[in-house]
């Protein structure tokens, strides 16, 4: 169930060094930063049309 999958990506984590799981996580916040910048600025086109 649930706890089985935890263990199976803490299996999975265990290939990697910390270094490398660190760098997917930097680059996914990075990702996910710009998405949220994007919506934002699509936000505010949103907002500023409606004004």
């Amino acid at each position: 169930m649930e706890l089985e999958r935890y263990v199976q990506v803490l299996e999975h984590l265990r290939r990697y060094s910390l270094a490398e799981i660190y760098q997917v996580l930097q680059t996914r916040l990075d990702d996910f930063r710009r998405f949220a910048e994007h919506v934002q600025k699509y936000l505010e086109q949103v907002a500023i049309g409606a004004g």
